[in-house]
C-alpha cells in the first residue's frame, strides 16, 4: 500500500518584485498592448491567490495596488 506523503512548501515572495510587475501590468495597459497585459494581470493573479493564502494581511495591500 503506498503512503501519501505531504510536502509542506511555505510560501515567500519578494513584495517589491511583485510591485515592479503590478507597475509593468498598469504601463503595457496605458499603453495599449492589451495581450502582454493581460498575460501580465494573469501571473500576477496566481501570485495574489498563493499570497492570500499565507499572508493575508499583505493579499489586501498588493490587490488595492493593482486597481489603482
Amino acid at each position: 500500500m503506498a503512503e501519501s506523503k505531504l510536502v509542506n512548501v511555505e510560501l515567500s515572495f519578494d513584495r517589491d518584485v511583485l510591485r515592479n510587475q503590478i507597475d509593468i501590468y498598469k504601463r503595457l495597459k496605458r499603453n495599449g498592448y492589451l495581450e502582454s497585459a493581460q498575460k501580465e494581470l494573469e501571473s500576477i493573479e496566481h501570485q495574489l491567490a498563493l499570497v492570500q493564502q499565507s499572508y493575508p494581511d499583505q493579499y489586501e495591500e498588493l490587490k488595492a495596488e493593482l486597481a489603482l
